[in-house]
């Protein structure tokens, strides 16, 4: 995969598959895969982010893509009970970027709550 950003780099980015360019602004978060594969130790690093764009279309993408991605501007969410719970990208005390999920201004444990996105 490859990123690259559409027109004026202030608007918007898009991930380009081999196939075509995909402009997002938004995407759901649907699945994760961990480090080391134990999807509940909160001590694991997430290693890929499953993901579902407003057009229906699905894919994953590596932990440094998608906060990339959200670096830019862009937008990552879980769906709550009734609500989007967007993501931040925060950095650990290691130096390891990562997306979490806050609602109300609180650190949540949304991501942790999905399940594992299927292995290509």
């Amino acid at each position: 995969m490859h990123r690259m950003s559409l027109g004026n780099p202030s608007t918007r980015s898009c991930l380009v598959t081999r196939r075509r360019a995909i402009a997002m602004i938004e995407v759901e978060i649907i699945c994760i895969n961990k480090d080391g594969g134990y999807h509940q130790n909160p001590y694991e690093a997430v290693a890929y982010y499953g993901w579902r764009d407003t057009t229906g279309q699905t894919s994953r993408y590596d932990r440094q893509t998608m906060v990339d991605w959200v670096e830019k501007g862009n937008r990552a969410y879980v769906k709550g009970s009734s609500t989007k719970v967007y993501c931040r990208v925060v950095v650990s005390p290691h130096g390891t970027k990562f997306l979490q999920t806050y609602a109300d201004d609180r650190e949540t444990n949304n991501l942790l709550s999905l399940g594992e996105c299927p292995t290509r």
